[in-house]
């Protein structure tokens, strides 16, 4: 493989290994990858290495972020990458890698502050379609003003949005307590 030539000797295995299966590597690889993770951060200035090992073992590497991670969608991408998908009956150990969490982060933890959404709408209404929360980037793309002077609001945007998720079921709306998940149906 290539992309395995630019590694040198036994990190060629974990590459070739997490690229056959799946973007997924044993609990022994992953171990050993989250050793030198660590041994990376306190001896290497190369964030891009960092950013591969904390990739393949699905390790965070905050302090480096910035540097590598420069644009929302690279961000959205790298968390996409780590999250840990389990077959039925599969249980994760940490739940640090899971869609919910990721979720959380974006809505709850950075928010419209961090990303800026009042002036970039779509930005913001991008990451939260492409994370499924969807009732969330509805609304928000309904209160939202646009930054196109051609454009007064999003909000018709946002009604046809929601029609279509609601026919593909995946908006659920709220009647008092009772979710109504796909009523046109």
């Amino acid at each position: 493989m290539q992309l395995c030539s630019f590694f040198s000797g036994k990190y060629a295995n974990y590459i070739e290994a997490y690229v056959e299966n799946r973007q997924a590597i044993s609990s022994n690889m992953t171990s050993e990858l989250r050793h030198v993770c660590k041994q990376l951060a306190q001896c290497s200035s190369d964030v891009y290495k960092q950013a591969v090992f904390s990739l393949l073992c699905r390790q965070e590497f905050s302090d480096t972020q910035n540097a590598v991670l420069k644009s929302a969608d690279d961000f959205l991408w790298f968390k996409l990458s780590q999250i840990v998908l389990f077959a039925d009956g599969q249980r994760s150990v940490s739940q640090a890698n899971s869609l919910a969490s990721l979720q959380k982060l974006i809505h709850d933890t950075y928010g419209e502050a961090h990303f800026q959404a009042a002036d970039q709408p779509l930005l913001f209404f991008k990451l939260l379609l492409l994370s499924q929360q969807f009732e969330a980037a509805v609304s928000f793309l309904f209160r939202a003003q646009s930054t196109d002077e051609s454009m007064d609001s999003l909000s018709i945007h946002a009604v046809h949005l929601a029609i279509c998720l609601m026919h593909m079921g995946l908006l659920c709306v709220f009647a008092g307590e009772e979710c109504i998940c796909n009523p046109l149906r």
